[in-house]
């Protein structure tokens, strides 16, 4: 057996709304449109917008480009909107109607509609799709580039704070061979070397240098003991004094000079470590890519960190 429809309370003002809409009461339309009274949803709109609806209806209508984002929010979705919780309660009242008080409902609510704020809203709406439009083919906001632990600038404080006059990354030629090979890895490594500083440490850039230790005599040749016996020495004799000290140093042999020349692929800077000892410590040079001296190296041996070279040499070669 069906049970009966439940009972219908406004049927009688449905009625009364489509026979004589005129003698409907502000509260009797808010009831039909299922709002709250008219002094009730004046305050939601004037505590959302500073506006009471008719006011923001107007604006909309008169003039559409000088609503704000927020008042065009505001007029399509209601001060107040229903949670879903409420709009699932709403929706199963209206279902549990029979279909012939559904249409009387609708109707009845058709008729009290207010076309001018039906238009307000979807002038609001167009307002809100255009929003929407243009932030979707703005350009995306640049994104910060990436920044390594080791990039961070509180390296570049310990710099500024010693005041070097000059600083840098001493670089020992040991191939004589090609001069012109010299020259043209030197302009390189020194243009990398200004375009990285620049990028990293803008601060203390001007002052930044590579010395370039040339003595064909002592060096010509020279593998890891030589090297770093002459690097002893130049840090005894103070001739890599403040900020040229940081007790690593790059080497150029043959090898160097040709994959520099080359027109593409990268190319890497035998790097050493002045504090190897026989018996322990790193006993090889690195391979370090030439761009990973500056943006990696450098940092790690300003601020102190232990092992910085070995900690490179899963990004280069044993030299």
């Amino acid at each position: 057996m069906t049970s009966p429809p439940p009972p219908f309370p406004l049927v009688p003002l449905c009625n009364q709304t489509l026979t004589a809409p005129s003698s409907l009461t502000p509260t009797e339309r808010a009831l039909l449109k299922g709002r709250p009274s008219p002094a009730d949803e004046d305050i939601l709109y004037r505590n959302a917008t500073t506006l009471p609806l008719s006011a923001l209806v107007a604006k909309a209508l008169a003039t559409p480009p000088t609503l704000t984002p927020h008042e065009a929010h505001i007029l399509v979705h209601g001060p107040a909107p229903r949670t879903p919780a409420e709009k699932a309660s709403r929706l199963q009242r209206y279902l549990a109607l029979t279909p012939t008080q559904r249409q009387l409902l609708d109707r009845a609510s058709d008729a009290v509609a207010d076309k001018e704020e039906k238009r307000a809203r979807n002038v609001a709406y167009r307002v809100l799709q255009a929003l929407q439009a243009e932030a979707s083919t703005s350009p995306a906001p640049a994104r910060a580039p990436l920044v390594f632990p080791w990039e961070r600038t509180d390296w570049v404080s310990l710099v500024r704070e010693q005041d070097y006059a000059a600083w840098g990354f001493p670089v020992l030629r040991t191939a004589y061979c090609d001069p012109a090979a010299w020259l043209a890895f030197r302009a390189r490594f020194s243009a990398l070397a200004a375009r990285e500083m620049q990028r990293l440490a803008p601060a203390v850039a001007d002052r930044f240098r590579v010395p370039y230790v040339e003595d064909e005599e002592a060096l010509a040749g020279a593998e890891r003991e030589g090297l770093l016996a002459y690097y002893t020495r130049l840090r005894a004799e103070g001739k890599l004094a403040g900020g040229f000290d940081w007790g690593v140093f790059g080497s150029v042999d043959e090898k160097v000079l040709e994959e520099c020349g080359a027109e593409e692929g990268e190319w890497v800077v035998p790097v050493w470590d002045a504090e190897w000892k026989e018996g322990g410590g790193w006993v090889r040079g690195v391979g370090v890519q030439a761009g990973l001296v500056f943006a990696v190296l450098l940092p790690k041996v300003v601020r102190g960190e232990k092992g910085a070279l070995e900690s490179l040499a899963m990004l280069g070669v044993d030299r």
